[in-house]
């Protein structure tokens, strides 16, 4: 079975160094990979958005069975793409994957059908998000990018000026994605669980 791994961080490290320990996989590839996959399979000089490419080394070295790591290619639909191909590909598609790349979405995906989750409030603008952190409805509250951020897009803010500065990041400066919603959060305590 040949398998291609799609990313290069410590996620597709750690399943790569599984998945190659198979007697049933004869060959393993990253894309792009990085150091310690080096060790279990073969790097490629394709990145995670270049879905064509991907596609195009899938078909012309019969890939049995690629796997995504990150977000950022399921967000650009390469499932959707893989299966249109007919290559049998693990991730959820472009849609499904919105929960994970579209959090404003996400939210109101969970208030439509009642599941539980922080009481959250999303602008698309810098006056309201300025406004709201001058009296906010909740004594601790955190800030959130809407798309990918790379689990960096949570914010803390301790003051005033913190919640400002974290407006602006988020849509002057567009350090986690394209900067258009922005994300209040009631501050949950407690331990964090991730699935």
């Amino acid at each position: 079975m040949k398998v291609l791994i799609i990313g290069g961080g410590g996620r597709e490290h750690a399943l790569g160094w599984k998945i190659s320990q198979s007697p049933q996989v004869e060959k393993l590839y990253f894309a792009p990979g990085n150091a310690g996959t080096r060790m279990v399979g073969r790097n490629l000089q394709i990145e995670v958005k270049e879905i064509g490419k991907l596609l195009k080394f899938a078909k012309e070295n019969k890939i049995d069975l690629t796997i995504v790591g990150p977000e950022a290619p399921l967000k650009e639909g390469i499932v959707d793409e893989f299966n249109k191909a007919k290559l049998r590909i693990f991730g959820p598609s472009r849609k499904a994957a919105r929960l994970e790349t579209d959090k404003a979405w996400a939210i109101k995906f969970m208030q439509r059908h009642n599941i539980p989750h922080p009481e959250s409030i999303i602008f698309n603008n810098t006056k309201d998000a300025f406004e709201f952190v001058k009296k906010p409805k909740w004594k601790k509250y955190v800030i959130k990018a809407s798309g990918l951020a790379t689990s960096k897009g949570v914010i803390l803010p301790g003051s005033l000026k913190e919640a400002k500065d974290a407006i602006e990041r988020i849509f002057f400066k567009k350090e986690f994605d394209e900067g258009k919603k922005i994300i209040f959060q009631e501050r949950l305590f407690g331990k964090e669980v991730s699935l």
